[in-house]
């Protein structure tokens, strides 16, 4: 007899006396194994090769690290070297226009209020790209110096404001009362004017601090290689 003869016999002779022998004579003519059965049915899984979507080792997480930049020599120093002096301008000049405001009563002060104002309304984008074209029409280059100046004209807005709203709620007759007593002007605003508006000197010091070393627009526009600030560095 054939092989496929025997098997049948077999077959047919075990199904008479035993069913779940026939089963498992059945699953090991199949390739099966009688102890597992449901290895018969369920085929091998296999992982096809260069199929991996993420790094599950160290070398992977650092192969996608490997370009971020950690450091960035230079350009945190120039961001606060020009932050702080634009906070320091800022507050010279934005507490001598609040102080030349708070104590004139001609009608053009409101102008000058108005002036000084006026970089808050318009576009960062706009304003440090006339900056640039003014620079380059007077002849000087990108630096830390124009850099300076275009972040000083967005700040003081914000020194002039706080300090104008601490004058507001300053009582003239102090002021009065130390020119009565023959106190000089300049030691009337050491003594007395400064120490009552310094909180919102220093609020509006802050705040510029802030402004320009978050400040990417007028940055965008004035800086160069040299003096690149910290945002666009992030930013590139």
């Amino acid at each position: 007899l054939g092989v496929s003869q025997l098997s049948g016999c077999l077959l047919a002779g075990t199904v008479l006396r035993c069913p779940t022998a026939a089963v498992c004579v059945t699953l090991a003519l199949g390739g099966g194994s009688c102890g597992n059965p449901g290895s018969a049915t369920t085929p091998a899984r296999t992982v096809p090769a260069g199929n991996n979507n993420g790094p599950t080792t160290t070398a992977g997480v650092a192969d996608l690290t490997k370009n971020v930049p950690v450091d960035a020599p230079g350009v945190s120093d120039t961001e606060i070297k020009v932050a702080t002096i634009t906070v320091i301008a800022s507050v010279i000049l934005g507490v001598a226009a609040a102080l030349a405001i708070a104590r004139s009563r001609n009608p053009w002060v409101r102008g000058l209020e108005t002036l000084f104002m006026s970089p808050l309304i318009l576009p960062a984008l706009a304003f440090g790209f006339a900056a640039l074209m003014m620079f380059s029409i007077l002849g000087f280059r990108p630096s830390t110096l124009t850099l300076a100046i275009g972040h000083i004209v967005v700040c003081v807005p914000f020194v002039l404001r706080t300090t104008l709203a601490s004058l507001a709620q300053l009582d003239p007759a102090l002021l009065d009362c130390s020119v009565s007593l023959g106190a000089s002007d300049v030691y009337t605003f050491r003594k007395i004017t400064l120490p009552l508006i310094g909180r919102g000197v220093a609020s509006g010091g802050f705040i510029a601090f802030m402004s320009s070393f978050d400040n990417v627009p007028v940055s965008l526009f004035l800086q160069d290689a040299r003096t690149q600030v910290l945002p666009i560095y992030l930013w590139d």
